[in-house]
């Protein structure tokens, strides 16, 4: 997709304003805050990961770069 608001337009609307790993309400005016949303590839783009709508989610700076390249099964794995 390549025009980036109609994206997080169509993300808000289906997961709504939260992280989708830790919950947290995201920021969307203030990419210095720690909370400001990413968009990040359930399933990574270097691990053949799609842009598309259904690999990716809204998700705050920090899960984001903790998450790293990992999916999102061995990243909730990680977490427990």
């Amino acid at each position: 997709m390549r025009d980036r608001k109609t994206l997080i337009r169509k993300l808000i609307k289906r997961d709504g304003t939260r992280c989708h790993y830790c919950g947290i309400e995201l920021a969307f005016d203030d990419p210095n805050a720690e909370n400001y949303r990413t968009i990040d590839h359930k399933f990574p783009k270097d691990r053949g990961g799609r842009e598309n709508l259904g690999n990716l989610v809204l998700a705050c700076h920090d899960c984001n770069i903790a998450k790293k390249n990992k999916s999102y099964k061995d990243f909730k794995d990680s977490q427990s």
